[in-house]
């Protein structure tokens, strides 16, 4: 197979607008390699090419007076990694132009200009208008990296570049033997098996293909020392060539973990990272192709049950069961609170913690360390007294929709907000989806700081509540207040807590304008409360059928009407509250005239509260 390099027409090579030139080592500012700074030592071209040997090739640049010698790159002729060059006399024609004669034994390759402790290298390749004649490729098979390839022929010092498969070029100057009938060159560390191409450089390259593509070997697994390891525990894996191996990695880590690989490639040993998770361990090699372990289990947290799980309240004991529990290191607990250990109590098989305050609806989080966690089932909180609604319909949200706007971008006021109100989303999982997420968003759809983000929404549930915290109000009142969005629900109301303090409770039946006085004559400091605050009067219906009643709040003195002298029910069959907020007169009242009397008809009174 020959590879014809026909001669061109008389020009200079790189006399191509800047960029023809590279410089080595250059501390001097006499140097430069912009061809448009006439100040610098430049090489801007040279030529004809194809070259022919013995014969003159010119020279272009500015402060080329400056130049001490020109090196050919020179022909090796021993198996070596060592570059040499061949020094050839030159005659300075001008500042921007020397003339050379090509010395008989270069080789393709790039031109060097030294300038005193310094080198210009041309970025262009020294071609040859000589005919190469490729005869033999040998070994082809079973190469690995490191292995010398000998190219014979006419000629084929010729040969600027060998191309392996995916790219992988050794140039000239890397050969390890370059004569005319015989070529060394070592199969780089990044090849892979495939055609080689054979280039001979030139501005308009002539290329060609081997007849006989070359197998090189890569790394190969057999077996994996333990399937069963401890975190920070050795691991050898046994094989082949896996002293190709570039890095090894994890799952989980995105930076390659440290390993070593004895002298015949045999055995690659790597501890096991702190931070993982169980999987396999892939090795990517200098070729870039990857290969894989068998897989292997590492001691990690699973989670099995968590009791109890409804109406929870500060204080209570909270029991997970599952195991590996012991290594846990912390607990994210809805409401954006987290326990690190040590603040919990744990064993190999359970963990226990009591509910902190301000803690909201939601899972708990069992974190491992930073890349494995696993969560438990859905908790919920005991919410005591009224709700608010402040916002009511009918949205169906499909996937990643839903906006209310009545509670966003400046329609709802959540300055007013306090921290430990509680926000309830009442919704269901749509009919016949497979799944439902709600989230708790600001103004940018982005999740509240303690929401717990996107929340699983089963199909038994009928509301998901989060309890905010002041950074969950800043974001509502200074991002666009509140958007709730997710996939695959309908939402029917939003409702907000009423933050109270609890001042009677019981159940105390009023028919025919009887009175409680639990609240009068003394029996209830009134001297604190201020214009502003609001009565929460909780109450069911007497009558089950919840048709009618009314209460009628009356100072101690002569039970003497205030401002509001009678509030009718709403017909229902569930408990309700009833807003009272007392005028100024009514609070002088409460304070100076015996307190407080409710009084009425058809109701059983459940709380009273101050809001």
């Amino acid at each position: 197979m020959k590879l014809h390099n026909k001669l061109s027409a008389l020009f200079l090579v790189g006399l191509m607008l800047a960029g023809n030139a590279i410089m080595t080592g250059c501390s001097n500012d006499e140097l430069d390699t912009n061809p448009y700074n006439k100040s610098g030592v430049n090489l801007l071209g040279f030529g004809p090419c194809p070259l022919t040997r013995l014969s003159e090739m010119r020279i272009t640049g500015t402060k080329l007076d400056k130049v001490d010698k020109v090196l050919f790159p020179q022909g090796n002729s021993k198996v070596t990694e060592s570059v040499t060059f061949e020094e050839a006399p030159f005659n300075l024609v001008n500042d921007e132009e020397i003339t050379v004669t090509v010395p008989d034994q270069t080789v393709p390759g790039r031109l060097r200009l030294v300038v005193g402790n310094d080198t210009i290298v041309s970025k262009s390749l020294i071609t040859f208008s000589e005919e190469i004649d490729v005869t033999n490729v040998s070994p082809v098979t079973d190469l690995r990296a490191g292995d010398v390839i000998t190219i014979t022929g006419e000629y084929v010092w010729n040969i600027a570049t060998v191309t392996f498969a995916d790219n992988v070029v050794v140039g000239a100057e890397e050969f390890l033997t370059n004569t005319r009938k015989e070529i060394k060159v070592a199969v780089p560390k990044e090849a892979q098996s495939g055609d080689i191409v054979f280039s001979n450089g030139a501005e308009s390259p002539e290329e060609f293909t081997w007849n006989k593509p070359l197998v090189i070997r890569q790394a190969n697994i057999t077996s994996i020392s333990n399937v069963k390891p401890e975190f920070g525990e050795t691991i050898k894996l046994t094989g082949t060539d896996l002293d190709l191996v570039e890095t090894v990695q994890f799952p989980m880590l995105a930076d390659s973990t440290s390993f070593t690989v004895n002298t015949a490639g045999t055995e690659l040993i790597v501890n096991v990272p702190t931070n993982t998770i169980s999987g396999v361990i892939t090795l990517t090699q200098y070729s870039g192709i990857a290969i894989e372990s068998a897989e292997y289990a590492l001691p990690l947290a699973e989670y099995a049950s968590i009791t109890p799980t409804e109406e929870l309240k500060t204080g209570d004991k909270i029991t997970i069961t599952g195991s590996n529990l012991n290594r846990i290191a912390s607990l994210k607990l809805p409401g954006d609170i987290t326990l690190e250990k040590g603040k919990f109590t744990q064993s190999n098989t359970e963990i226990t913690f009591n509910v902190p305050e301000n803690m909201g609806d939601g899972m708990v989080t069992l974190v491992q360390h930073e890349n494995y966690s696993v969560q438990t089932a859905k908790i919920a909180m005991h919410h005591e007294g009224p709700e608010q609604a402040i916002w009511q319909g009918n949205v169906v949200v499909g996937e990643w929709s839903g906006s209310l706007a009545e509670l966003s971008w400046g329609a709802y006021d959540w300055s007013q907000v306090k921290p430990g109100q509680i926000l309830t989303a009442y919704a269901t999982m749509n009919s016949g989806a497979g799944y439902a997420k709600l989230r708790f968003g600001n103004g940018s759809w982005a999740a509240l700081p303690s929401s717990g983000g996107d929340l699983d929404l089963l199909a038994t549930d009928t509301k998901l509540s989060v309890t905010l915290t002041q950074s969950d109000i800043d974001e509502l009142t200074n991002n666009g207040g509140l958007v709730i969005c997710g996939a695959n629900f309908t939402i029917t109301k939003v409702t907000l807590s009423v933050l109270e303090q609890v001042i009677w409770s019981g159940s105390w039946t009023c028919s025919g304008w009887s009175g409680n006085q639990d609240l009068a004559y003394g029996a209830y400091d009134w001297s604190t409360f201020e214009v502003g605050q609001k009565l929460l009067l909780t109450v069911e219906f007497a009558d089950p059928s919840g048709v009618w009643g009314c209460i009628s709040p009356r100072m101690g003195q002569d039970w003497g009407g205030l401002s509001v002298s009678q509030i009718d029910l709403t017909s229902s069959a569930e408990a309700q509250t009833i807003e009272f907020a007392p005028i100024a007169a009514d609070i002088e009242h409460l304070k100076n005239d015996g307190g407080l009397v409710l009084t009425g008809d058809g109701y059983i009174l459940k709380k009273v509260s101050i809001q």
